[in-house]
């Protein structure tokens, strides 16, 4: 006779997530820390953003754009997949999305909340719903690589004139090419076949799978609405970090914001630390000094400071939710 699982048997999962968690927080007190004491971090440059008060209201604008259009772009893609699913509930799964993003490694722990939590209002469609979370993901990346690979064309004496930032550049346009090849294969039907294949039993079913695909396939307007409300939050969250650098009193170019800011974004999204804290800030203190510019930890802070105010409006959305499935 075999004995179930009781309560007992998750204790040591528990523990162990509450480990690697409290881990994750020691990095980025740590990384703080340390931008901190060797004078990357200067808190009093932070405090003093109000004496650039256009540049401060600028960000601060530009980061709520940034983290309401991804809204449109979500609901753009359930309507393409034809989940039972509106606006509001576009609103209220992003903004629980963003809440998460705070608690979880990485920057991308809140699209996963965000499906589960679509899966469970749609639990028929579950194929698709997951479709959606991996197409808004998809999109949101591409057109963030697109923006920093476009500065090579847009002024390639920047390119040329730092062969620190150089590399990373030609990383992403890498990045760029091979996302945009996958992109087109998943459409051409002898891959889709073997994606259907590979994925089906994830998130569905072959056939489930098949549908999903046939439905972007048979709908590319949505999909470039959708592709143009996500260069839109690219633009948004290039130029949030870019005018809160200039709130802080650094003075960097705009072109130089668009080779840097989406290469901080993306080490945003490193699962090192709770909503990449420490993590990007570092990463644009040194990526903006490679362009010249000091005070990059600063303006992420800054950033960051928005963001998080943002994201904090997500616990009402959070708490209705759990009250109306309960």
């Amino acid at each position: 006779m075999t004995k179930t699982k009781g309560p007992r048997s998750r204790i040591p999962q528990i523990w162990l997530d509450r480990l690697v968690l409290a881990l994750k927080i020691l990095i980025a007190t740590g990384l703080i820390l340390f931008l901190f004491m060797t004078g990357r971090l200067n808190f009093a440059s932070i405090l003093d953003s109000y004496k650039y008060p256009k540049y401060l209201f600028a960000g601060a604008l530009c980061c709520t754009l940034a983290m309401v259009t991804p809204i449109f772009r979500w609901w753009i893609l359930v309507r393409i997949q034809k989940l039972p699913l509106g606006m509001f509930d576009a609103l209220r799964l992003t903004m629980i999305g963003y809440f998460f993003n705070m608690f979880i490694p990485g920057g991308a722990g809140g699209d996963v909340v965000r499906a589960v939590y679509t899966v469970r209002d749609c639990p028929e469609r579950r194929a698709q719903a997951l479709t959606i979370a991996f197409v808004d993901r998809g999109l949101g990346l591409h057109t963030l690589l697109l923006l920093g690979v476009s500065i090579i064309l847009i002024q390639p004496t920047l390119f040329n004139n730092c062969p620190d930032l150089k590399p990373w550049l030609l990383l992403i346009a890498g990045m760029l090419v091979i996302g945009t090849i996958a992109a087109l294969l998943l459409i051409w039907d002898r891959i889709n076949g073997f994606m259907m294949r590979l994925c089906g039993r994830v998130i569905g079913g072959a056939d489930a799978w098949h549908e999903a695909m046939m439905l972007y396939r048979k709908q590319p307007g949505m999909l470039f609405i959708a592709y143009f409300f996500s260069a839109g939050s690219a633009i948004f969250n290039v130029l949030a970090i870019h005018f809160m650098m200039l709130a802080v009193g650094s003075n960097p170019t705009i072109a130089e914001s668009i080779a840097v800011a989406p290469l901080v974004i993306l080490a945003n999204a490193l699962p090192f630390t709770p909503g990449g804290i420490g993590v990007a800030e570092g990463a644009s203190a040194g990526l903006y000094a490679f362009v010249g510019q000091a005070g990059g930890a600063n303006g992420m802070l800054l950033t960051r400071f928005f963001i998080v105010i943002h994201a904090l409006l997500g616990f009402p959305f959070f708490l209705w939710n759990n009250r109306r499935i309960s």
